[in-house]
C-alpha cells in the first residue's frame, strides 16, 4: 500500500516537475525509473513551442484550385542561398531541355479531342496575372519572404544567362518571290494576338481545322524530335527548317496557332478541303480580295489557267503566297506578268515556277484570298500558316532538282504530311520552288531591349547580344504559347510568377530589389576579404561556409527580411517569427572552443574552483547549456550551476 501511494505521488510530481535535467535524473533515481532519453526531451519541448494541427479526413477538398499552376517548394529546409538550381537553363536548347520546356505547355497532337481551338482558351498555363486578377478565396500560397530569398538567390546565380530567344544567328525572309519583296523585319509586337478575337463571329469547319491541326503537329512534331547540338551539326542543305524555325516551332503551342489562324480563313476555303475531290469551278469560286481588305496582311492563292507549261487535270495551275499587303502584293505580281513573257524574264525572275507560268501567252491569272488578318501578325507566324498551305494545295512538289531555298528533307516533310490527310490529291505541278519554313524570316524584336511585360516593373530587358555592363537582368518569355508576340518579363519577375502563379506587385519588388542589394554587398565582402557578420548575433562567416554553403559546411549568411543573417538565425526567425537570443551563438561559440582546446591537448578548467579537467575521462565534465561554462563533478554535485 505504501508503495502504491508513492507511485501516486510520483505521478503527480512527475505531471508537474520542470523540465530541468536534474529533475529528471532526481526522479529516476528515487524510483529506479530508467533515465529519459535526452531526444524525448527535446521532441517534448519543441512540442511546448510549436502548435500541431491534427487534420481528419480527405482534406483535398478543402484547397482552393486556382488556374494558375504553382510550382511546388523545393525546399523543406532553410533556402540555400548560394544555390542555382532553380534558374540553371542551358541557352542552347537540347532534347533534355526541351522536353522539360514542353512539360509547362500543352502541345496539341491531331489526335487531341476538339479540333476546333476557340480563342477564350488561349490564355497560356502560366498568362501574367496581376495580384488584383486572382479570384477571391484563390490568393497565392507560401511564404513570400521564403519565395522572395529563393529567388534572389537564383538571380545572383545566374544573372549573365542569356535569354531563350533566337540569338544565334540573323535570319532574313525574302518573301515568296526574293527579288519583288522587301526585307520585312519581324519585330516584336507586344501584345496577346487572340485578346480581340470573338470565338461567336469566328465560322470554322470542324474538319479543316482538324487537317490544319495535323499539318501543324506534323512541323511541330519535326521540331521537337531533333536537339540543337544535332540540329547545329546537320548540314544546311539537308535541313527542312532554318534555326530560327526550328526554335519557333519548339516554342509555339499547336493551340495557339490554331485559335490565331482559324478565325481568318474564309468558310469556303475550309469547306473546300471536305471535298473529295476538285474541279475548276471549286477553285474560281473562292472568294476574291475585296477593296476594304487591300491593306490586311494574309495569304493569297493563284490559279492560272490557259496555255499552261505542264497541262493540270483539271485546267489550272496553283500557286499560294504570303504578304503584308494583299492588293499590293497581287499587283504587282500582275505587273510582271503584263511586263514580261516566259523568255524575256530577267535573271532575278528567272528561277520563278510561278513566273515562268504567268508570264506566259494566252496564260490568265485568278488570285483569291485564303486568309486575312486585321491586325497583322509576327511574320514567323505567317510564314508557317503560308507553308501549312502549300502542303494542303500541294503546291510544293519536288521538281527533279534542289536548292537552297528546297531542300530534299523539305521535300520529303511536305509529302510526308500530307500523306496523313484525307483531302484530294494533288492535281498540279505546284508552282511553288521554296518552302517559307527553309527561308526564315527576321526575327529582331527578340533582339531589341524591352521593358518588363509587369506592369509594376520598369526593368528594361535584354538579349544576350545586346547584354549592358552593369546589372543585368536577362529575360524570358512572358506568354511561352506565344514566342513572337507575348514579349518578355525580366528573370526576376519570371521566377515570382513561377512560385506564387501571380505576378509580384510593388511591395514584393521593393522587398526583392532590397534583398538583391545585399546579396551584392555581402558578396562583395566577400570578395574584397572582409567578414560577413550576422546582424543578430554577430557571428562572422568562416571562408569554408561561405564556399561550401550548398553542403552546409562553416557558418554561412544570407540576405532575409532586409539583413543579413546566418542559417541558424534566418532559420530560427522563419520558424518562430521572432529573433534568435544572441546569447545562444555565444554560447555555442564557447562549447566549440572547450571542444577545441580539448582536442589541441590544451587545459580547460573548472569556472568555479579553477581546478584542470584531467585527460583521459571516460565521462568528461559537464559544459552547461546556456551559459555554456564547463563545471567539474565535485562542484556540480554541491550545487555549483
Amino acid at each position: 500500500m505504501k508503495l502504491d501511494r508513492e507511485r501516486i505521488v510520483f505521478s503527480l510530481s512527475y505531471n508537474t516537475c520542470s523540465f530541468s535535467p536534474s529533475v529528471y535524473r532526481t526522479k529516476a533515481r528515487t524510483y529506479n525509473m530508467p533515465p529519459i532519453r535526452h531526444n524525448a526531451r527535446v521532441q517534448s519541448t519543441l512540442m511546448s513551442f510549436v502548435k500541431v494541427s491534427s487534420r481528419s479526413g480527405d482534406t483535398r477538398g478543402d484547397r482552393p484550385s486556382s488556374p494558375v499552376p504553382r510550382r511546388s517548394s523545393r525546399r523543406s529546409r532553410p533556402v540555400v542561398i548560394d544555390s542555382d538550381d532553380d534558374l540553371d537553363e542551358d541557352t542552347s536548347p537540347s532534347s533534355t531541355s526541351s522536353a522539360l520546356r514542353a512539360s509547362g505547355r500543352e502541345y496539341a497532337t491531331a489526335s487531341t479531342p476538339n479540333a476546333v481551338a476557340s480563342a477564350i482558351d488561349m490564355r497560356p498555363p502560366n498568362r501574367a496575372l496581376a495580384a488584383s486578377d486572382v479570384p477571391e478565396g484563390e490568393t497565392p500560397t507560401g511564404d513570400d519572404d521564403e519565395v522572395i530569398a529563393e529567388i534572389v538567390a537564383a538571380e545572383i546565380a545566374g544573372t549573365a544567362e542569356a535569354d531563350k530567344e533566337m540569338d544565334e544567328e540573323v535570319e532574313y525572309f525574302p518573301g515568296p518571290d526574293p527579288n519583288i519583296a522587301d526585307e520585312v523585319e519581324d519585330a516584336m509586337r507586344v501584345q496577346d494576338l487572340s485578346s480581340d478575337l470573338d470565338p461567336d463571329d469566328a465560322e470554322v469547319d470542324p474538319d479543316f481545322a482538324r487537317k490544319l491541326r495535323i499539318v501543324l503537329d506534323g512541323f511541330c512534331e519535326w521540331g521537337k524530335s531533333i536537339s540543337h547540338a544535332d540540329f547545329v551539326a546537320m548540314p544546311e542543305s539537308e535541313r527542312p527548317f532554318t534555326i530560327g524555325v526550328w526554335k519557333l516551332l519548339q516554342e509555339v503551342s499547336v493551340e495557339y496557332l490554331l485559335g490565331l489562324y482559324l478565325h481568318t480563313i474564309p468558310t469556303e476555303v475550309q469547306e473546300l478541303f471536305s471535298k473529295k475531290e476538285w474541279c475548276l469551278e471549286d477553285l474560281l469560286s473562292l472568294p476574291e480580295v475585296k477593296d476594304g481588305e487591300a491593306g490586311d496582311q494574309g495569304l493569297y492563292g493563284n490559279f492560272p489557267t490557259g496555255n499552261l507549261v505542264v497541262a493540270s487535270k483539271i485546267g489550272c495551275e496553283a500557286y499560294v503566297g504570303s504578304t503584308a499587303e494583299l492588293l499590293k502584293r497581287i499587283s504587282e505580281h500582275l505587273k510582271i506578268s503584263l511586263k514580261y513573257t516566259d523568255s524575256t524574264l530577267p535573271d532575278s525572275h528567272s528561277g520563278s515556277l510561278h513566273y515562268q507560268t504567268t508570264c506566259r501567252a494566252d496564260v490568265d491569272c485568278n488570285f483569291r484570298k485564303l486568309a486575312g488578318f486585321k491586325r497583322d501578325i509576327p511574320q514567323g507566324y505567317l510564314i508557317v500558316l503560308e507553308s501549312a498551305f502549300m502542303v494542303l494545295f500541294g503546291t510544293y512538289n519536288y521538281p527533279g532538282y534542289y536548292a537552297k531555298w528546297a531542300t530534299r528533307s523539305s521535300y520529303k516533310l511536305a509529302k510526308d504530311i500530307r500523306a496523313r490527310l484525307d483531302i484530294p490529291a494533288i492535281p498540279w505541278r505546284g508552282l511553288n520552288a521554296a518552302l517559307p519554313l527553309r527561308q526564315g524570316f527576321v526575327a529582331r524584336g527578340s533582339k531589341l531591349p524591352s521593358e518588363c511585360r509587369n506592369p509594376e516593373c520598369k526593368l528594361m530587358t535584354y538579349s544576350r547580344s545586346s547584354m549592358p555592363d552593369g546589372p543585368k537582368h536577362p529575360r524570358v518569355l512572358a506568354d511561352p504559347k506565344n514566342p513572337l508576340g507575348g514579349g518578355y518579363l525580366c528573370r526576376r519577375c519570371d521566377s515570382y510568377r513561377e512560385r506564387r502563379g501571380v505576378l509580384p506587385d510593388n511591395a514584393s519588388l521593393v522587398k526583392l530589389s532590397t534583398q538583391y542589394n545585399l546579396e551584392v554587398a555581402k558578396s562583395n565582402l566577400r570578395q574584397a576579404g572582409q567578414p560577413v557578420i550576422c546582424n543578430n548575433c554577430r557571428s562572422v562567416e568562416r571562408a569554408e561556409g561561405a564556399l561550401n554553403s550548398a553542403r552546409g559546411y562553416g557558418t554561412r549568411h544570407i540576405a532575409s527580411n532586409g539583413r543579413v543573417l546566418c542559417t541558424a538565425c534566418d532559420a530560427y526567425l522563419r520558424r518562430f517569427g521572432r529573433d534568435r537570443d544572441p546569447a545562444l551563438e555565444a554560447s555555442r561559440a564557447a562549447r566549440e572552443q572547450i571542444k577545441l582546446d580539448r582536442a589541441a591537448g590544451r587545459p580547460v578548467h573548472c569556472v568555479h574552483c579553477n581546478k584542470a579537467e584531467p585527460a583521459g575521462l571516460a565521462k568528461p565534465w559537464r559544459i552547461t547549456q546556456k551559459a555554456a561554462r564547463l563545471i567539474c563533478d565535485w562542484c556540480y554535485n554541491h550545487g555549483y550551476r
